[in-house]
């Protein structure tokens, strides 16, 4: 157990994009306790420069002594615009390509890199593991999971005609919209992408872990479920798409002894919402303390 309740938790997060985890534990434990630590500024603090359209990297890094880096997490689930114009404006860089997404990431990987034993074994897109649009998530629970169901879907390009005729409860949706489940209207005229999906039958329910904290409980109320093979399945899976620590929920849809996988989320936007989450603060604190990385050490 590395840490206690009264050690401060730094979240390392974009500059713009939400951190349900931040936000719930600052409400329910208090603000000494969590701290977030946007990533232009960390890569300012670590001397990370962005020049002509490139990086460069100190030989060292020395951190400024205000911060607390004992118990950090590493929460960059994306990188947004926001970051980018910050990171480059921190730095004294502007104009057309002085910055971008690709930049950043590279300075934040630099990081990690020299404070812990970090690798990019099992990242897409974030370095917090696969960060997927829900048919990629899919492709993947049918290669390691065969026997756990995925929802049939059709996905058609530009202007292209989708026949899903013989769907009984077609939604519209993209494919990053991990939370909107309910049958809707076929939107008109559209000239984008089209993504429809087959709402699997059977019950909702959530799962989300944090490190060795595992629940499984009623999505809409709150109330905690026993349901051990969903406990277990979600340990595996966020084993599959997280790459260091295990962050992440899961919506199944359950119908007799079908098990269906709808969607995993690296943020847990639907998790924080709930008593069950409130109601076990303190443990997930302490969890999170002791899954963190010291970077004091390196």
């Amino acid at each position: 157990m590395r840490g206690r309740l009264n050690q401060k938790l730094v979240f390392v997060i974009d500059d713009s994009s939400p951190e349900p985890l931040f936000s719930v534990l600052k409400d329910l434990i208090g603000a000494p306790a969590v701290d977030v630590w946007p990533v232009s500024n960390l890569i300012q603090d670590a001397d990370v420069k962005f020049v002509n359209g490139r990086v460069e990297f100190p030989s060292q890094i020395s951190w400024p002594t205000a911060n607390n880096l004992s118990f950090v997490v590493d929460r960059l689930v994306e990188i947004t615009s926001v970051t980018v114009n910050n990171a480059a404006a921190k730095n004294g860089s502007s104009g057309l390509g002085s910055c971008s997404i690709g930049l950043v990431s590279k300075a934040y990987q630099f990081v990690l890199q020299n404070v812990e034993n970090w690798d990019d074994k099992n990242c897409q897109y974030s370095t917090v593991g696969m960060v997927l649009p829900l048919h990629l998530q899919w492709n993947y629970i049918r290669k390691h999971f065969p026997f756990v169901a995925v929802p049939f879907y059709l996905y058609g390009y530009g202007p292209e005609i989708l026949d899903y005729s013989n769907f009984q409860n077609p939604i519209f949706k993209t494919p990053f919209d991990l939370y909107s489940w309910r049958k809707g209207i076929a939107p008109e005229n559209t000239v984008t992408d089209k993504f429809v999906v087959e709402r699997p039958t059977g019950l909702p329910v959530l799962t989300f872990c944090i490190g060795a904290c595992v629940f499984a409980c009623d999505p809409v109320t709150g109330v905690e479920l026993q349901n051990e093979k969903l406990i277990q399945l979600t340990n595996k899976i966020s084993s599959l798409f997280c790459n260091k620590i295990n962050i992440a929920e899961i919506l199944w849809f359950l119908d007799g002894d079908s098990v269906t996988f709808g969607s995993l989320s690296h943020k847990l936007f639907a998790a924080t919402r709930l008593e069950i989450f409130h109601k076990n603060v303190g443990r997930i604190y302490q969890e999170l303390l002791n899954i963190s990385s010291d970077w004091t050490k390196r």
